[in-house]
């Protein structure tokens, strides 16, 4: 009789024990080392510009990503500008005195391949009122320096933001008027920030932790 009352007080003393142990468990503070983030400003420029993230050390990650433009600019019913083509990049950052992980001031490198398509139509008296499709193809290569901060929420949501300027060099350029007109001479996109040129670069980008 005594042995079984030992037994059960012992077992009330127990169980809260163990079942503390398990509720004050926090998901929370698992460790994770991946993030998928998309860039809120890009859309302004008919963009989709999606990264991924992932830790190597405490301080450094590597961020890769990727993104389209599809952008059209009417200036007028028989003049007008499209934009069409793809960046693909790959980031070197450190992360710089940060109390978290993955929070914290950053410096970046950047390191994109760019292809674009450029097509000019107009349709004026100095194309005998026909449609001329001014074609041009663009590749380059562009490399830059970023500075940013980056904040997570819950461990599950981020936000991203940052500046910085880079500057592109060509790798290949064509034009090709489609159907060429005497005298006739279309806008040309030669020159621009992402295959020869340099820019500033902005962003505002939210992930997810995973």
């Amino acid at each position: 009789m005594k042995q079984a009352l030992f037994y059960i007080i012992f077992l009330i003393y127990v169980m809260p024990v163990v079942g503390q142990n398990k509720i004050t468990y926090d998901p929370y503070s698992v460790k994770k080392k991946n993030i998928v983030k998309v860039n809120l400003l890009s859309g302004f420029l008919a963009t989709i510009n999606l990264s991924y993230e992932t830790k190597i050390t405490y301080k450094w990650s590597v961020q890769s990503s990727l993104a389209y433009t599809n952008l059209k600019l009417d200036g007028s019913d028989r003049k007008k500008t499209s934009m069409e083509g793809f960046q693909a990049g790959i980031d070197l950052r450190h992360y710089r005195r940060q109390r978290n992980e993955w929070n914290g001031w950053y410096s970046q490198l950047m390191l994109r391949y760019c292809s674009y398509d450029y097509h000019y139509y107009v349709q004026d008296s100095t194309t005998n009122n026909v449609v001329v499709n001014y074609q041009e193809k663009l590749k380059g290569i562009s490399v830059g320096y970023l500075f940013g901060y980056q904040r997570t929420y819950r461990n599950r949501f981020v936000i991203d933001a940052f500046t910085g300027i880079f500057a592109s060099a060509p790798i290949q350029y064509t034009s090709n008027p489609i159907k060429p007109i005497k005298n006739f001479t279309g806008q040309s996109f030669e020159i621009n920030p992402y295959t020869n040129g340099g820019s500033i670069r902005l962003g505002l980008k939210i992930g997810y932790l995973f």
